[in-house]
């Protein structure tokens, strides 16, 4: 009896470490996942950037249209960072997304000035490299082996 008591007790206890380790896995392709879209979204908005500032007869609607779709996915990936968590990781993923959006809406303003342009954009430029450290960071912090 003592034994099968204590049979059950290990299998519990492998069971919750499997679970713990399956939660660190899917934990980490989500951050690496959710970074990586960042990045898709980065190269989308430097294509929209060059055909804005360098005033091309080229049609800019794919550009905006592979730009929105990555912005899109990223916020999709924001829902993933929440839900393996912790709860800071999914609103820093909400934040970066966010700044993502503030970036590329500076370009969405046609009337704006290039000095108030260049302004906006910086700030959110800035703004967003801030949280892609923290983030990064965090991420550490999160998936860092226990003590």
């Amino acid at each position: 009896m003592l034994q099968a008591r204590s049979a059950r007790r290990q299998q519990r206890e492998q069971e919750a470490i499997e679970v713990r380790h399956r939660l660190r896995v899917d934990r980490q392709a989500a951050f690496a996942q959710f970074l990586d879209q960042g990045e898709t979204v980065r190269q989308g908005l430097d294509r929209v950037v060059r055909l804005v500032l360098v005033e091309t007869s080229e049609d800019r609607t794919e550009a905006w249209r592979t730009l929105n779709a990555a912005l899109a996915a990223m916020r999709r990936m924001t829902m993933s960072v929440a839900v393996y968590g912790p709860a800071r990781m999914g609103e820093l993923a909400e934040a970066m997304h966010e700044a993502s959006v503030a970036q590329a809406d500076v370009f969405r303003m046609p009337d704006l000035e290039a000095d108030q342009r260049a302004v906006q954009f910086s700030e959110a430029t800035t703004r967003l490299q801030d949280l892609r450290r923290e983030f990064i960071r965090r991420a550490q912090e999160a998936m860092a082996p226990p003590e």
